[in-house]
C-alpha cells in the first residue's frame, strides 16, 4: 500500500515538473483565446521587418517562399480560432496577403521561361512542355491575383476599422485589378502568337 501511494506521488512530482518545464503549452492556450487582429498585424510587421518590405517583396524566389511560408503560418493559425468578427477580418486581411504574395511566385515562375529570338527579330520556338509551364504559372498568378482582390475588398466593405489598421491605400484593389487584367491581355496576345508559329 505505501508503495502504490509513494508511485502515486512520484507520478504528481514528475507531472509538475514537466508542467513548469513548458510554460508555452499555457502561454498557447491563453494566446488561443486571446489572439486579435492587431496580434496577426504585429506579427506579419515583425516578420516584414525581417525581410526588409519597406523595400517590396524578396527579390529571390527562396526569400518569397520563405515569407510565404510565415504568413501561412499564421493564416493556419488563424483558421482554426473561435471565428469572432476580429478574427474574421484577420482572415481576410491574411487571405490577401498570402494570395498576393502567391501570385507574385508563380509570376516570377513563369518568367523563368523566356521566350528567344534570333539576331533578326525571328522567334525560336520553345519547347512544348516549358512553355505550357509558363502558360500555366502565368494563369495561376492572375487567378490568385484575383482571389487576393477580393478577400481585400471584403476587408473594405464588411471591416474598414480594422482596414484602415493596415495602412493599405484604399486604391490597392483597383490598381491590382489593371496590373492583372495587363498580365492576362499580354499572355493572352503571346499564346496566340506563339501557338499560331510553333505548334499548328
Amino acid at each position: 500500500m505505501k508503495k502504490i501511494i509513494i508511485f502515486i506521488i512520484l507520478i504528481f512530482i514528475i507531472s509538475m515538473i514537466g508542467y513548469m518545464g513548458y510554460p508555452t503549452i499555457t502561454g498557447y492556450i491563453i494566446k488561443y483565446n486571446e489572439y486579435s487582429f492587431k496580434d496577426g498585424l504585429k506579427e506579419v510587421r515583425e516578420i516584414e521587418k525581417d525581410f526588409n518590405f519597406d523595400q517590396g517583396y524578396p527579390e529571390d524566389l527562396d526569400g518569397k517562399w520563405s515569407m510565404l511560408g510565415y504568413l501561412n503560418n499564421i493564416l493556419n493559425y488563424v483558421e482554426n480560432l473561435d471565428q469572432t468578427n476580429d478574427i474574421r477580418a484577420l482572415y481576410y486581411y491574411m487571405m490577401f496577403r498570402t494570395r498576393e504574395l502567391k501570385s507574385k511566385i508563380n509570376f516570377q515562375m513563369a518568367t523563368k521561361y523566356k521566350l528567344r529570338l534570333t539576331e533578326v527579330g525571328v522567334l525560336i520556338c520553345p519547347k512544348r512542355a516549358f512553355y505550357d509551364q509558363r502558360m500555366q504559372n502565368f494563369n495561376k498568378s492572375v487567378q490568385l491575383g484575383n482571389e487576393a482582390i477580393k478577400n481585400i475588398n471584403i476587408l473594405i466593405e464588411y471591416y474598414p476599422k480594422h482596414f484602415e489598421l493596415t495602412k493599405i491605400e484604399r486604391i490597392t484593389p483597383k490598381l491590382l485589378e489593371a496590373q492583372y487584367y495587363q498580365i492576362e491581355e499580354d499572355r493572352k496576345e503571346e499564346e496566340e502568337t506563339v501557338m499560331r508559329l510553333c505548334f499548328t
